[in-house]
């Protein structure tokens, strides 16, 4: 797996995962389906230049 994604609804009822895709370049996509509207916690997963990179970033589904 090129990557990994992990998200978790603000509130923790739901939890998903999803593994990264290569895109053209060094972007990896991911594709994720989440059940309700809301903010999200979600943490990207990668390796680079031989290390293993965690990044956090919160996330605001509205439609």
């Amino acid at each position: 797996m090129p990557g990994h994604l992990i998200v978790r609804s603000a509130n923790g009822t739901h939890l998903a995962h999803a593994h990264g895709m290569p895109t053209e370049g060094s972007a990896l996509r991911f594709t994720l389906t989440l059940p309700e509207l809301g903010r999200y916690l979600a943490w990207a997963q990668y390796a680079t230049g031989g290390r293993l990179v965690t990044r956090p970033f919160t996330m605001e589904v509205d439609r």
